[in-house]
């Protein structure tokens, strides 16, 4: 068994474009139910009909975490954040999953097609199981990200959106903007997750350390000095 581990991002986007070039029988996603709107639009209207017109399989995953399958719900119920420091979150509503299901599998060893680039080889791994086998494509032939974009384009797709949760704490400070301005009610969700944390006082979900109330605050009181001055 071949799969590709989808993460919805432009690695691995352009590795199911480059099918079959790139040989796997089956598409895994893992959902952590959490995905911004446009990751979810994407993969309905580019990556399904793909998959279908190709004959492939798509799995979708879910974590399920004492019960609660929704990464979301998960950090507040427990009242935690996702971490930069510590990526329990990838862990557990990730990989997880994954294995999870793998394990049902009868087909040994299994073949892992994984989404990392050139630039970022320093993150290859080996697996913690003997019948899993990670295959890394895009570093064995020297592909960035940047020629993952050109190949999503020449074969006539556009560059899929940001992969990753909406309140993910590696979002930079533009990519929490944007959210801020296409997602209000996600934004604010964030905050809800934010504020609700154990350790809220401590640890913030951006990297300037400043709380997403006080960023949206910021936001809201710089637009109110552009249409003063305006």
């Amino acid at each position: 068994m071949r799969y590709l581990s989808f993460g919805a991002g432009v690695q691995t986007t352009a590795i199911l474009f480059m099918y079959p070039k790139i040989q796997f029988e089956e598409v895994i996603f893992a959902d952590t139910g959490a995905e911004l709107p446009e990751t979810y639009e994407y993969i309905d209207r580019y990556i399904k009909p793909f998959i279908d017109g190709n004959g492939l399989k798509f799995t979708v995953v879910r974590g399920n975490e004492k019960g609660i399958t929704n990464l979301e719900n998960y950090c507040l119920y427990y009242r935690i954040m996702p971490s930069v420091r510590v990526r329990w979150c990838t862990s557990k509503y990730k990989l997880k999953p994954i294995f999870k299901y793998l394990e049902t599998k009868k087909e040994r060893p299994i073949t892992a097609v994984l989404g990392i680039s050139y630039e970022e080889r320093h993150r290859v791994i080996k697996s913690p199981y003997d019948w899993h086998i990670p295959e890394y494509p895009l570093v064995s032939m020297k592909m960035t990200r940047s020629d993952c974009k050109k190949v999503i384009v020449k074969k006539g797709y556009p560059i899929p959106p940001r992969s990753g949760c909406y309140f993910c704490p590696f979002q930079t400070i533009d990519e929490w903007k944007d959210l801020y301005i296409k997602h209000p009610e996600l934004y604010e969700r964030a905050i809800r997750l934010e504020e609700n944390g154990q350790k809220f006082n401590e640890f913030k979900l951006m990297p300037i350390g400043i709380s997403l109330r006080e960023f949206r605050d910021q936001l809201l009181s710089n637009n109110g000095d552009k249409n003063e001055n305006s």
